[in-house]
């Protein structure tokens, strides 16, 4: 969105990682101003809008933050833009976009913007911009199915109680790709830290958050399995 920085918040990303992507975005943009930016949060899951209407179009919700900490937006090297005028900028210009034969354009919801606070840190605000859009007739979205996991052995959340090194086989049929992460962080293609599974089970030589997702062509990835391994 014009010389502001921004970033897509990974779906089911630890809070450790949403707050780096907060950072970076309230970093110094293009135009080398600091204190505002945006994050997308990108779609994860489909919606029957109408489930008495047999293969009726599904919604998808898109949901996108700008945000701002105010004392760099209003300091000597910030825009100073109020939040609310690049946040109504910001829904102008989406609500005409659409992904060509796959989506009709984004509709914006009833109380498409709304200004919301950290309640930690009162300096650093949010305002959120809620659409959705509808699958376009030609398309038919679905959500691949969840990588099933299982350890070699029963995993206790007590930490010295689990016995390394251990293994997670993992059953995901009729997919395209499976990745995984052992840091936490989300298991897709865009993450440099994610591993593509390749057959097998996967050696786990200790403590660590176990992280899988399953993607199949155009079809939406699947919600993310994990394991804690204290």
């Amino acid at each position: 969105m014009g010389k502001r920085a921004g970033a897509v918040i990974e779906p089911g990303s630890v809070q450790s990682s949403v707050g780096k992507r907060v950072t970076e975005v309230i970093g110094a943009g293009p135009d080398g101003k600091v204190g505002l930016g945006w994050i997308i949060l990108p779609i994860e899951d489909l919606i029957d809008a109408d489930p008495e209407v047999e293969f009726g179009p599904l919604k998808l919700p898109i949901v996108v933050h700008i945000v701002e900490n105010v004392v760099l937006n209003q300091g000597p090297h910030g825009p100073k833009i109020p939040i609310r005028v690049l946040a109504a900028y910001a829904q102008k210009i989406l609500k005409v976009y659409s992904a060509q034969n796959l989506t009709t354009d984004l509709i914006p919801e009833s109380a498409a913007i709304s200004l919301f606070s950290k309640h930690d840190d009162e300096n650093l605000r949010f305002c959120q911009i809620a659409f959705h859009t509808y699958e376009s007739d030609p398309a038919v979205f679905q959500q691949v199915s969840s990588p099933f996991l299982t350890p070699s052995a029963p995993v206790s959340l007590i930490s010295g109680q689990n016995v390394y090194p251990m293994s997670v086989s993992i059953q995901a049929p009729g997919v395209d790709s499976v990745y995984y992460t052992t840091d936490g962080s989300h298991p897709w293609s865009c993450n440099k830290a994610a591993v593509k599974w390749p057959g097998g089970a996967v050696n786990i030589p200790g403590p660590c958050f176990f992280r899988s997702r399953a993607f199949q062509g155009t079809q939406i990835g699947s919600k993310t399995s994990s394991i804690y391994f204290a």
